[in-house]
């Protein structure tokens, strides 16, 4: 959340829980994006870190107006060391043409790779995802 603040985003959280974690709005177009925050504990490896990340199947598949954005996250050696910022349907889409992540019962798991030139999953490039924040919340001057 403090990153979209800094950006110059309204950002609320919802008093009900169903799916959404924080609404972002930009006041002055009205643009609104609903946003799913989910965090891994990075686990060290020889190139960086790994960490994983579950959703619900149904999530993923069903869109919605707006669709929704995720934005993941690992904590590694006592920092938050990336973002990852893509919409519900470009995840779905590298599920379905790249065979991104693992589907067992309701569930997708994808485990992500950080390297300090790369971020990969299931052998899948996801870099430009990285740090993508300006894609959908641009810094705000108010």
């Amino acid at each position: 959340m403090s990153e979209l603040l800094w950006r110059g985003w309204n950002v609320a959280i919802p008093q009900v829980d169903v799916g959404d974690d924080i609404f972002v709005v930009e006041d002055e177009q009205g643009t609104f994006y609903r946003v799913q925050v989910k965090t891994a504990t990075g686990t060290d490896r020889s190139y960086g870190c790994s960490g994983q990340y579950t959703f619900p199947t149904g999530q993923l598949r069903t869109p919605q107006t707006p669709d929704l954005i995720y934005i993941l996250t690992v904590r590694f050696q006592g920092e938050w060391a990336d973002y990852l910022v893509l919409s519900r349907r470009t995840l779905l889409s590298q599920h379905e043409t790249a065979n991104v992540g693992t589907v067992s019962e309701s569930r997708v798991t994808l485990t992500v790779q950080f390297r300090p030139q790369s971020v990969t999953s299931s052998g899948s490039d996801l870099s430009t995802f990285r740090n993508n924040w300006d894609r959908f919340f641009p810094s705000i001057s108010h």
